[in-house]
């Protein structure tokens, strides 16, 4: 696989890292902790736009994505979309309180869960 295509499906994983991640979400999005920008909209544009996840689906072999991953991300990505679909729009900002309280949100982070499993992710430590 080519490097760009390794370095892109890796920044999408470490997005769905921070979807899954609670700690990252509470210090980010309600904190503000990590950085000013750090929100659920921000994440969202990272996943569909930044990392084009629908771009890696559509050519997952070419990412030497398996099947059976690709059946995984699939499934989140459907399920991510409706959910953020339903809650962005241009027009207010959505509360990350109410999000990180959402039966709906707690499911989506265990899909995430489940997808970093499948491609075997481990975030990388920095020192």
């Amino acid at each position: 696989m080519e490097k760009v295509k390794k370095t892109i499906l890796k920044e999408l994983l470490s997005v769905i890292e921070d979807i899954s991640n609670i700690d990252f979400q509470q210090k980010g999005w309600i904190e503000k902790k990590i950085h000013p920008y750090c929100t659920f909209e921000e994440t969202m544009h990272h996943f569909f736009d930044d990392y084009e996840a629908k771009e890696i689906l559509d050519n997952y072999k070419d990412y030497n994505i398996t099947i059976y991953q690709y059946k995984i991300l699939l499934k989140f990505y459907y399920i991510l979309h409706k959910y953020s679909e339903k809650k962005m729009s241009w027009h207010y900002s959505v509360n990350p309180k109410e999000i990180l309280t959402d039966p709906k949100w707690h499911e989506i982070q265990k899909k995430a869960k489940e997808v970093l499993k499948a491609f075997n992710y481990q975030k990388e430590k920095i020192n």
